[in-house]
């Protein structure tokens, strides 16, 4: 009886075991094939699909299979891929990426994996001119680049011949073309060159062109005449208008009390006498236009104090907006120190009364974000309440991930010692060590202004808060928790209105560029 009772229990137990293995559900697959050019590519670390459904693969073994470079930036946590002309920037955690120095958003993020970094292929790709496809059958990603030539340019041979989306006649037609137009040419793979059609990229199969070694470039619609500047001063902002008869793309940069914007691509043919405007409509003293290069129009602006810019482009030409500087429309993102976290609840200090730091932070940064906000200001807070969604180090790739302008912190200060009082504004000069070390400058002296409390001056730090922003960012210490007198203050609305005023203020001041 013994037995055959232990052998009903096995029976059972068996029984569910393979009932429990039979109705749970299957892990998801997320390893993938990855095709480049036709070859497969097996790293170290076996591309996969992410969570934001985007396939992640590791950028330095595939791009260093393609003849790109790729370095890694350890202090920025980010990396830096250059094939031919084109640079990408991208950093690990964030959204947010530099192609050619122009701001753009990925959906998804780059991280470490195994200790190596993985980007969305597709991302990356794209943005170096390649093509993308997905086989869902075969869990596959074909991945195709140009290779170089040693030509610059191809003529269409063909009476009427296709521009197409990809190396293939099963990609889409981007247009059709007539026999002996030229176009520059970017590489060749599989018998179809990759050429530059107005302001995309496009293929052109081989049997219905040629390549041209030596002749001059004279792509279709392509040739952009810069035909001189109109500057118009408005109040306190300058309109400088630059007329072409194509839609420009520019580069800009700023020297000193210089703003650069420089037109590849481009001949001038303006008169010689247009070309200087004496304007000294603050902050734009003069402007002038000249051919800086063979294939490069620059326009600068001298400027007579600190100054912002707004650039828009048109069917003919591009309209660039010089103006003071201001607070509208800048992304600020506030961060009331400590409060409940993933990681637990952080009160931070505590008083002599039991004045609670990350209540008084939090009051001040809702007081501040209001001022911000009336002014114009696009204001992002990590927390609104008790919870903050992210941890120490999550609240800085937040402010990376919206772009913000620059990142404050805000917390109240303790010590051992009771007469201890205050304030003090910390800065990490990891990177843009002068601005961020003036916007702890103009904070600093505002809210000391505005509170009256002892100035302990700027000092260097490394935060996790500032030390992984991407932007000008600081920590204000705004008065000694620790300290009686000054506890009762930062549980004072109206101090707590004078503290938000002032850094109000020092915002201002930050932006204006005092």
């Amino acid at each position: 009886m013994r037995a055959r009772a232990w052998l009903r229990a096995l029976l059972f137990m068996v029984l569910g075991l393979w009932i429990w293995s039979w109705g749970s559900p299957a892990k998801a697959d997320t390893r993938v094939n990855l095709l480049m050019n036709g070859q497969p590519i097996k790293g170290d670390v076996a591309p996969y699909i992410d969570g934001n459904g985007r396939t992640m693969v590791p950028v330095r073994f595939v791009m260093e299979q393609l003849k790109a470079e790729v370095e890694w930036l350890e202090q920025e946590r980010g990396v830096v891929v250059r094939r031919g002309s084109t640079v990408i920037k991208l950093w690990i955690g964030s959204r947010r990426a530099l192609v050619d120095g122009k701001e753009v958003w990925m959906d998804t993020v780059p991280v470490l994996k195994g200790g190596r970094t993985m980007v969305p292929v597709r991302f990356l790709a794209e943005n170096l001119g390649g093509v993308v496809d997905w086989s869902s059958s075969t869990r596959t990603v074909t991945l195709l680049l140009a290779l170089p030539v040693e030509w610059e340019q191809v003529e269409i041979t063909g009476d009427w011949v296709n521009l197409r989306k990809g190396p293939g006649t099963q990609y889409e037609i981007l247009t059709t073309l007539p026999q002996g137009i030229k176009l520059k040419c970017y590489g060749q793979l599989y018998g179809w060159y990759q050429v530059r059609y107005k302001d995309q990229r496009a293929w052109i199969s081989s049997q219905f062109s040629q390549p041209l070694a030596d002749s001059p470039s004279r792509e279709e619609n392509s040739c952009l005449l810069i035909r001189g500047v109109e500057v118009n001063p408005q109040g306190e902002e300058t309109r400088i208008k630059v007329l072409a008869n194509l839609p420009c793309q520019y580069k800009v940069n700023r020297w000193g009390n210089r703003l650069v914007v420089d037109i590849p691509n481009s001949l001038l043919v303006a008169p010689k006498e247009s070309l200087t405007k004496e304007i000294s409509n603050y902050p734009v003293d003069r402007v002038r236009l000249g051919q800086f290069d063979s294939t490069t129009v620059r326009l600068v602006c001298d400027l007579s104090g600190p100054a912002d810019y707004s650039i828009e482009k048109s069917a003919q030409g591009l309209t660039l907006k010089v103006f003071r500087p201001s607070i509208k429309n800048k992304k600020i993102v506030i961060d009331p120190g400590h409060g409940t976290d993933p990681k637990g609840c952080d009160p931070g200090a505590i008083g002599p009364t039991g004045v609670k730091e990350k209540d008084v932070n939090l009051a001040i940064s809702l007081k501040l974000a209001q001022l911000l906000r009336q002014a114009g200001a696009q204001v992002y807070l990590t927390r609104e309440g008790e919870y903050c969604p992210y941890d120490l180090r999550g609240r800085a790739t937040y402010a990376n991930q919206v772009g913000a302008d620059i990142f404050v912190s805000i917390h109240a200060d303790a010590s051992p010692n009771p007469s201890a009082s205050g304030t003090t504004t910390y800065y990490c000069p990891i990177r843009q060590a002068e601005e961020r070390r003036r916007l702890a400058r103009c904070l600093q002296e505002a809210l000391v202004a505005e509170a009256g409390r002892k100035d302990r001056g700027i000092r260097e730090a490394n935060f996790v808060v500032i030390k992984y922003t991407l932007m000008p960012s600081v920590l204000v210490e705004t008065a000694f928790l620790s300290n009686p007198e000054e506890e009762q203050l930062l549980n004072t609305p109206s101090f707590q209105e004078k503290v938000a005023r002032g850094l109000y203020r020092g915002i201002v001041n930050y932006f204006s560029g005092t």
